[in-house]
Parts: structure tokens; sequence; C-alpha cells
């Protein structure tokens, strides 16, 4: 709430660039949630790539899956060469351990889990990739935002390899 000058009466604000609808912050707990329910070891994020994929088509960007076929690469905004590059990143992989939470979206794979938050870090960076699609949309966008989708965080020789290989 802010103050008019005029009056001192209540006025609504203007809400900031990027500020989460309620329905899409509903969309990204659902997606959170799904993620946490379906973990997926280094490698075989398969499901994973394809869910974040699926959506950042939706919201008419042009997601680049990794030479293997897990992870991958968006671009936000155009590249004019001069505005440097900001890059957010997300390792998507879950860890070969039981879930022992006893909340309604725990584990259904055996032995598998989102025990580090790489469910939030993906469901985030996804998030915050969808707000900056619409504000590039609208011409509000600063500079151009790569989003990378890292897969096998926790494996060795790891995931990066394939993300810096593919830009």
């Amino acid at each position: 709430m802010s103050l008019d000058a005029t009056d001192a009466t209540p006025t609504t604000a203007p809400a900031l660039p990027g500020t989460l609808p309620d329905e899409l912050r509903t969309e990204l707990i659902a997606f959170r949630r799904d993620l946490h329910m379906h973990p997926e070891l280094g490698n075989c994020e398969f499901r994973t790539t394809a869910a974040i994929k699926a959506r950042l088509e939706q919201a008419g960007l042009e997601p680049r899956v990794l030479p293997s076929g897990t992870g991958l690469i968006c671009d936000i905004g155009p590249r004019d060469g001069v505005a440097p590059l900001l890059a957010l990143r997300a390792d998507i992989d879950g860890l070969p351990i039981p879930d022992t939470k006893t909340v309604d979206y725990r584990s259904t794979v055996a032995d598998r889990a989102h025990a580090c938050g790489h469910d939030v870090h993906t469901t985030v960076v996804l998030g915050a990739g969808l707000v900056l699609a619409q504000l590039a949309r609208e011409g509000r966008l600063a500079r151009p935002v790569r989003l990378l989708f890292q897969p096998a965080e926790e494996v060795l020789p790891g995931g990066a390899a394939d993300a810096i290989e593919a830009g």
C-alpha cells in the first residue's frame, strides 16, 4: 500500500516488474512437489528434463537439451554482443538414498530422493525464467539471460562438463 499525496488515502501500489502471480506460484509449488516425488539420478534425468523443456516451450522459449540427453540450456532475450549475458544455474539430479519425509509429496521411487534441494533449485530457476520471459516479451529485460539446468551434479565427472561443452 502507498499513500496518494493528494488525499492521504491508501492506494494499491503497482506490481513490481517480475512479481510472481499467484497462479504461477501455485503452479511452481506443484512442479516442485512433482519433481520431489520423481527423483532421478545423475545422467538419468530424462523425465525432469522433459518437464522443464515442456514448460519453457509453453512460455514461448526455445530450450536446448544437452547432447547427453539430460539437462538443458535456454536463452531469454536477444544477445547484442554488448550487454553481458547473465546465467542462472540449477542442478536437477536426485540422490541414491531413501526419502524419509512424511509429506504427501515424498519420493515415489525406492531409494531415491531429492534430499539436498535440487528440486527447489530447479523450480526456482524455472520460475525465474518464466518471469524473465514475460519481461522480455514486454521489452523490459535489461540483458540476456541463460538458464542452465545441469544434470549429474552429484556424480563424477558430473554434468558440468556437458553444460560447458554445450555452450
